[in-house]
């Protein structure tokens, strides 16, 4: 059963040959963590859809409770150079040291709340560490986006949220 799940998961992301590996190895356990069972799978590929196609989400879910535009940009722009000193496949455990290092003692929403929105485009899911571990892991040459590595993926997204914010 594990197996038939596993394929039905794939293939409603359409998940080709030349991505296997790296789903199977950084998606999958995401997934599988968050699948509450069989009959909310078409809940959890919606929410995983992400990782293969840009996020489509209006400014305002960008921002952090009562947090201004200026702020959430801001932030975003903070976490662009973070992820710009990141080595490629980085842990989970890294990212997050560097981001909360570099948050201190600031609320830590006003960070990593738009950082989520600008990388899944939802409200809820798998946090924005995972995600960035998970894109890190992409190699250039299994990339979906003509070669760019999960790293160029990431910041792409961020410069999109950067620029929906310019009327904010």
């Amino acid at each position: 059963p594990g197996r038939v799940l596993e394929e039905r998961i794939k293939s409603g992301l359409g998940v080709n040959e030349q991505l296997a590996a790296w789903f199977d190895k950084s998606i999958l356990p995401l997934i599988l963590e968050r699948l509450s069972g069989p009959d909310k799978l078409d809940e959890a590929l919606a929410e995983f859809k992400f990782f293969f196609e840009n996020p489509i989400y209006e400014a305002g879910l960008l921002i952090w409770k009562d947090a201004t535009g200026q702020e959430i940009r801001g932030s975003l722009e903070e976490a662009k150079k973070i992820i710009l000193n990141f080595k490629s496949d980085i842990s989970k455990t890294e990212i997050e040291k560097q981001f909360i290092e570099t948050i201190g003692e600031r609320s830590k929403g006003t960070m990593l709340w738009p950082l989520r929105v600008a990388l899944s485009g939802l409200k809820a899911s798998p946090g924005p560490f995972d995600i960035i571990a998970a894109f890190s892991s992409l190699s250039a040459s299994t990339s979906t986006e003509k070669g760019s590595a999960g790293k160029q993926i990431i910041l792409k997204r961020l410069d999109s949220a950067i620029a929906k914010l310019e009327n904010i």
